[in-house]
């Protein structure tokens, strides 16, 4: 009796002693008996594929997940860049994950501190960097998702060969206040060019430039590219060509602009396939 009271006396010990960090940024494995019951997705792609394996848990996500949702009584808890932690924790958590790209930290530190786990999915935009990330989302669900993985290569079959030489292309965003910029390298845009046989004319540069009146560029870009929400908040092709910061494009000019929508585009989700079809197909250089 003596020696069972003085393990049970260690074992608790030992919890006790276990830090929160560990607890918190420890996903779970398959077949654990604490699977998550209530979790908050912040990134599309990681909800696209948490709606695949484990719907049933979902009890939030941010904005730009908004598309891929379809369930009742889930909350959306705001813009992933501009967060407050009052709308996650209002939902009671246990577990929220992310892609690194929850704006400001202080949110996410706020939310370790009311004792919810937080796990940070890897997200590299790239085609194995989608498997990455369907794995690794599996893995803090206790979801297998080796089929979701199968699903997504099926659809990365056969995907367009970059032509020689490649056109030139720009990518330029538009928010919800019309205030554009452009992608150099390192953006989601830059990688989705490059896989869709493009060139990204702004390459050179690392991340996203603001427009000015007359940008300079050294090379006219064969085309302008647009997600399909941007072209809309621009008015439109025609739009487009009153747009004092775009008037010195001839590609704004001939009509030579593509847009795809904005998750097939952007988010490096379970549609990203369909996202580099979709943009050669808007370039005219397949059927």
């Amino acid at each position: 009796m003596v020696m069972m009271f003085g393990s049970l006396l260690t074992v608790s010990l030992v919890a006790c002693m276990t830090s929160s960090d560990d607890r918190v940024n420890a996903p779970l494995e398959a077949g654990e008996d604490a699977l998550p019951a209530r979790v908050v997705s912040l990134a599309p792609a990681i909800t696209q594929v948490a709606l695949q394996v484990r719907p049933d848990v979902i009890v939030g996500y941010d904005n730009y997940s908004e598309r891929h949702q379809h369930r009742d009584r889930v909350t959306n808890v705001g813009d992933m860049r501009a967060l407050a932690p009052e709308p996650i924790l209002a939902l009671k958590p246990t577990l929220v994950l992310h892609n690194g790209g929850v704006r400001p930290p202080e949110v996410l530190q706020a939310v370790r501190a009311a004792g919810v786990s937080v796990v940070e999915i890897p997200h590299e935009r790239s085609l194995d960097g989608v498997r990455t990330l369907i794995r690794e989302t599996g893995k803090a669900l206790g979801a297998d998702t080796e089929g979701v993985v199968a699903r997504f290569d099926a659809s990365c079959v056969d995907l367009p060969d970059a032509p020689s030489p490649k056109p030139g292309a720009l990518f330029i965003y538009v928010r919800d206040n019309a205030t554009m910029s452009m992608a150099g390298s390192g953006t989601a845009a830059h990688a989705m060019m490059t896989l869709a046989g493009l060139n990204n004319v702004l390459g050179d540069r690392e991340g996203y430039t603001a427009i000015t009146a007359k940008p300079t560029l050294d090379a006219q870009p064969d085309w302008l590219v647009f997600t399909t929400k941007g072209l809309g908040l621009a008015g439109g092709v025609e739009g487009l060509a009153g747009a004092s910061a775009l008037d010195e494009f001839n590609a704004v000019r001939e009509g030579r602009v593509a847009s795809v929508d904005d998750s097939q585009l952007l988010a490096f989700g379970l549609d990203t396939c369909e996202g580099v079809r979709a943009l050669a197909r808007a370039v005219r250089r397949v059927p």
